[in-house]
């Protein structure tokens, strides 16, 4: 993801809650739920407290000694599956 992302939650239909060391998530419209690991719960934190995907990313970089260039394609992988099980939504800028 080189051009900007604007990522968007709907909190009418999306919940989260901490419970130990994970995130869980939950899809009111479809009553599915989401179990995030490590890395997950890091970029979840990152996104829901408006923070740049780009500072999520250097983030995981520099906290589990991971290339950018890996944790870009993970962190795109990511928000593309969360997009695709609509708990966000992603919208390019140019």
């Amino acid at each position: 993801m080189s051009r900007k992302v604007t990522i968007k939650i709907d909190k009418e239909k999306i919940g989260w809650r901490k419970i130990a060391n994970k995130t869980v998530i939950l899809n009111k419209a479809n009553k599915s739920r989401y179990i995030l690991n490590d890395t997950a719960v890091t970029v979840w934190d990152h996104i829901t407290e408006s923070v740049s995907v780009r500072d999520a990313m250097d983030k995981i970089s520099k906290e589990f000694s991971i290339s950018r260039e890996k944790v870009a394609a993970d962190v795109d992988r990511f928000l593309r599956n969360l997009e695709g099980e609509e708990i966000i939504s992603l919208e390019m800028e140019e």
